[in-house]
């Protein structure tokens, strides 16, 4: 029997604003800094203002190409952490909970970004 990985065949990443807004991008392979990163130049391409953005602590959003492109951005983008182990202060575990658990995980999904 696969895997769910090979099941799977791609990831997603997410970010949901104070306003419920989900913005997302799929990929395959493994989540690195550079996977990261392009999600974050898609998150500020029309961004009006400064994004204040809560992560987790996954060691890609401290990887050197994260600060890196960060620092680029002259304050544009500021990075929050929230404490380790924290799920229930993280809104994006309920975008994970519904595409793991509830309709969308049980439903097909197709190759998709809100960007």
């Amino acid at each position: 029997m696969p895997s769910a990985a090979e099941r799977a065949g791609f990831n997603m990443i997410s970010a949901v604003t104070p306003l419920g807004v989900l913005h997302f991008d799929v990929f395959t392979g493994r989540f690195d800094a550079t996977i990261f990163v392009e999600f974050l130049k898609k998150l500020m391409h029309d961004a009006p203002g400064p994004v204040f953005l809560i992560l987790d602590n996954h060691s890609v959003h401290k990887a050197r190409l994260v600060r890196d492109y960060v620092a680029s951005l002259r304050g544009r983008l500021k990075l929050f952490f929230l404490p380790p182990y924290a799920p229930e202060l993280n809104p994006d575990e309920w975008v994970w909970k519904n595409v793991k658990h509830d309709q969308v995980g049980r439903a097909a999904v197709t190759r998709q970004s809100e960007f």
